[in-house]
């Protein structure tokens, strides 16, 4: 059975002085956000097995998106922007750790090619069908650390060569709560495992962000994993709500440690707050998760860009959950995916990035609404019978 994940809009950040920045001329790099590019998440759990002796539940995940026309600015694939050049700029960002031998040979690749930082593309290729001749360099310079060619934004977040299978709670104790992650490599018949329990002690508590376990307090510890991420986002309880369904809503939001940035320093060795590293999602390239437009994140990382517009109320993340149901009422966050150029000063075609964070892509995310079935039940338990008790208590009390 299929049923609706996120609704997601995408907005891509077209660069306006590129060739001004490039020649020194400016210092800062100029972006301007465009979209909305509205897509629909579809989710569907294959190869379900439900051990209640054991409590425990499996299944393979499976996500996928569709663009949705009606709620977009345009069609992605007519509309050509000026975008960073991800392959060039990520690969040369990540072999800024590797010997100089290597970043030779890659600069002398980068030359031959006539690599440019910037170019022209359509939103449909850079948001799921990026290749580029540079991957499969990359892949030949250092054999096996890169194995996809496609390097597509949403592309690699939905995977299609990876299979997530996933091993869940079902007891009322742990209802939701994962307990490891297998992550299969469809296309060259090779695994790795990851047990979440016992490589992340500190995120135990981890769900998949759909449901958590009946009548949780609002200390207790909630965290995210999501396939295409590999990591676990930390939640904390920032108050309470009445809902529209008469019943009290738990509101959290990322805690602040979720973006606390300790490994991706530039070249003085200063490392800004407000990023989450997914370096090991995409096999080293210096990738990143910051919230939409850098908002509450270090003021330092607005240096070299202009063009953002932080906004506490835009770029809000908070989720209400049911706390006596357990299910996620409603849900928004606003992320930005970002690359990290570290110290680039090797290349001669990208050390103006040096000590950059690039803004690569926003997204205003927002959880699916309830099933008719489940809005319509929860209506019944707290809202008719609320009524009927009201009811009841006053015939009670006029007798």
């Amino acid at each position: 059975m299929e049923y609706k994940g996120l609704h997601i809009k995408i907005y891509v950040f077209n660069v306006t002085n590129g060739e001004e920045f490039l020649s020194g001329e400016d210092h800062k790099l100029k972006i301007q956000e465009v979209g909305p590019f509205v897509y629909q998440e579809y989710r569907k759990n294959k190869d379900i097995e439900i051990l209640p002796e054991e409590g425990i539940l499996r299944y393979t995940s499976n996500m996928w998106a569709q663009f949705v026309p009606e709620e977009s600015v345009g069609d992605p694939k007519e509309v050509v922007l000026n975008l960073p050049n991800m392959p060039l700029l990520g690969i040369t960002a990540m072999l800024s750790e590797f010997s100089p031998i290597i970043r030779n040979v890659y600069n002398l690749i980068t030359l031959q090619q006539n690599a440019k930082p910037f170019v022209l593309k359509d939103v449909h290729s850079y948001l799921w069908n990026y290749t580029d001749p540079l991957v499969s360099a990359a892949n030949k310079l250092i054999p096996g650390f890169i194995y996809f060619e496609n390097i597509g934004i949403l592309e690699r977040l939905y995977d299609k060569n990876m299979i997530y299978r996933m091993e869940l709670g079902a007891t009322e104790e742990d209802k939701f709560q994962i307990k490891w992650v297998d992550k299969r490599m469809r296309a060259r018949n090779t695994f790795f495992s990851t047990s979440m329990m016992e490589s992340n002690r500190t995120y135990a508590d981890t769900y998949e962000g759909m449901g958590y376990p009946p009548n949780l307090p609002p200390s207790a510890p909630r965290h995210i994993y999501r396939p295409g991420i590999c990591r676990t986002v930390e939640m904390e309880y920032i108050g309470s709500s009445m809902m529209d369904i008469n019943t009290e809503g738990y509101k959290f939001d990322f805690n602040k440690r979720t973006f606390e940035n300790k490994y991706l320093c530039d070249s003085k060795g200063y490392c800004p707050d407000g990023l989450l590293d997914l370096s090991e999602c995409f096999f080293g390239i210096p990738v990143t998760l910051s919230r939409g437009h850098f908002n509450n994140s270090d003021p330092r990382l607005f240096d070299r860009i202009e063009g953002l517009s932080p906004d506490s109320g835009e770029h809000e993340s908070c989720f209400y959950i049911e706390p006596k149901v357990g299910l996620i009422i409603e849900g928004k966050t606003s992320l930005q995916m970002n690359m990290v150029m570290r110290d680039v000063k090797y290349s001669s075609r990208v050390h103006r990035f040096t000590d950059m964070v690039l803004p690569m892509a926003h997204a205003r995310v927002k959880t699916p609404p309830l099933p008719d079935l489940v809005q319509t039940k929860l209506e019944l338990l707290f809202i008719t019978c609320y009524k009927v008790q009201k009811v009841m208590v006053g015939t009670t009390t006029d007798s």
